[in-house]
């Protein structure tokens, strides 16, 4: 409670303390978050424990989940996000929380651009590019994890196959 219709409901009207449960399934296409939690009470979606809940891009040629500026103290746990561009963009969102989830068929894993975001946790995930072959390696940018800004924590994560594995640098 409550019961969302479907994802794209959920990513809009969440509220500060809900735990959204993915139960297992496949949630198609690209899912645009604008909820904000706080310190105290952040937003978690979270596989329900079912089986598996994939977020499919379906291909798209964009973000699969966009968090962008404003979308603070929001968690995504357990889930699968594959099929698009860049999985998890969150340029200016501060304290994203990615853990356990398993990234794969993309050019991006996580990532923001934005200097003045802070205080990811990015741990335990695996996240798998498109880049099939490292030599001769090709004038191009791909990254599993992105991180600008400060007071970050990435660990325990097995990337692979992206040009770059994990870059603070990658701003422009």
């Amino acid at each position: 409670t409550p019961a969302f219709a479907d994802l794209g409901t959920a990513a809009r009207e969440a509220r500060p303390g809900d735990v959204v449960l993915l139960h297992k399934g496949i949630y198609k296409g690209r899912v645009e978050f604008h909820v904000r939690g706080s310190k105290e009470k952040p937003i978690l979606f979270h596989a329900a424990g079912d089986g598996e809940a994939v977020i499919d891009g379906g291909g798209v040629d964009g973000n699969i989940i966009e968090a962008q500026a404003g979308n603070h103290f929001l968690a995504f746990e357990g889930l699968t996000i594959r099929n698009g561009r860049n999985a998890i963009k969150a340029n200016g969102s501060n304290n994203l929380v990615v853990r356990r989830c398993r990234i794969m068929d993309v050019d991006y894993g996580i990532l923001t651009y934005a200097p003045e975001t802070v205080g990811w946790y990015l741990a335990d995930n695996t996240i798998t590019g498109r880049i099939k072959n490292w030599y001769p390696r090709e004038e191009r940018g791909e990254t599993g994890i992105n991180v600008v800004g400060r007071g970050h924590v990435v660990c325990h994560n097995r990337v692979s196959h992206f040009w770059d594995a994990i870059s603070t640098s990658n701003a422009g």
